[in-house]
């Protein structure tokens, strides 16, 4: 078949100054394997001409003979005097070395006896935690739970970015506790539900019964949530509560590497890349009104600039971790 891809787009894709558009018309066409071969031959010849390091391993053990010979040869070790302390001062001193131990444990067990389970950019995990419950973490996201003991003496946990919990039930009736943004806490005993920590805290509960505290710590609120129910929480505003008008889904649309856009303004589309992908996107003046309809996947954010290009007819500028949208004609004033 024809090759659509020149040697030169190839180099210029592996010195990392592609565009989107081009990174994705290469992946369409690594999907050939016949073409995977002619990547990697493209990829061989760059490594030859341009090698990452050039070892002289005969100059190096000349240098490592040459030095052998150099060195002196060893001093007779001199003796050392070794004093006896008082028995007395040598219990103080290991009850002092005890104490200061026992002080630094004290200090560093948010260290060591902590957990942290986190995501990279445009990761998604998932995992079992020892009391069976699953815990999958969306992008840029952490959980933090006890290294010793947790299901037995304990089950409370914290959570930076967003996640899907589907908590089992223990024979104890033990509650599990999820603790995000601004001392916010989720209780429940078995159920399934969805927390965003980003910018405030946002609880999306699937199926079950859970406590929300919220609040200052002298007197917390508590408001319970049934399923189809969701609250979003954020320091300095009132407390914002709704119901869904779809029925309760299954898994959230992001384990799947799926977005769902309704009328989505262009800023929050751009939050969004941060938050899950680590890309700075700056807009145009003149896109900002501008909104996002459809379902769309991606597992990069190159996927979602291919159609928001295609869609809105704007032009990409792209730097290592930043990028800037706007229209691709300067006198385009056409809107959606």
């Amino acid at each position: 078949m024809d090759n659509p891809i020149q040697p030169e787009l190839l180099q210029t894709y592996l010195d990392g100054r592609a565009t989107p558009l081009q990174k994705q018309l290469i992946r369409t066409w690594l999907l050939d394997p016949a073409n995977q071969e002619i990547f990697y031959a493209q990829l061989q010849r760059r490594e030859q001409q341009q090698p990452q390091l050039v070892v002289d391993d005969t100059e190096a053990y000349a240098r490592f003979v040459t030095q052998l010979a150099q060195t002196a040869e060893a001093q007779p070790a001199t003796p050392v005097r070794v004093r006896r302390w008082p028995r007395l001062f040598m219990g103080v001193a290991a009850s002092l070395g005890l104490a200061g131990l026992a002080g630094l444990l004290t200090l560093t067990e948010p260290y060591w006896n902590t957990r942290t389970i986190a995501t990279e950019y445009g990761e998604i995990r998932s995992v079992v935690l020892p009391d069976g419950s699953r815990v999958t973490l969306n992008a840029n996201s952490a959980l933090q739970l006890p290294r010793f003991g947790f299901g037995r003496s304990t089950r409370q946990v914290s959570l930076r970015g967003e996640a899907e919990f589907a908590v089992v039930h223990t024979p104890d009736a033990q509650r599990f506790v999820v603790t995000g943004a601004d001392g916010v806490e989720v209780v429940v005993l078995g159920t399934e539900f969805v927390m965003n920590t980003r910018r405030g805290t946002r609880v999306v509960l699937n199926r079950g019964k859970v406590q929300l505290r919220y609040g200052r710590q002298q007197r917390p609120q508590t408001l319970t949530m049934l399923p189809g129910e969701w609250v979003r929480v954020r320091p300095g505003t009132a407390l914002q509560r709704g119901r869904s008008a779809d029925p309760v889904p299954t898994e959230p649309a992001w384990k799947l590497f799926r977005y769902d856009f309704r009328q989505t303004p262009l800023p929050e589309v751009a939050q969004l890349m941060e938050d899950n992908f680590g890309l700075r996107v700056t807009l145009a003046p003149e896109l900002a009104d501008r909104k996002l309809s459809g379902q769309f996947h991606a597992r990069t954010a190159d996927d979602i600039l291919t159609a928001l290009t295609e869609l809105f007819d704007v032009r990409v500028t792209q730097t290592e971790k930043a990028v800037r949208i706007e229209p691709a004609f300067a006198d385009n004033d056409s809107t959606e």
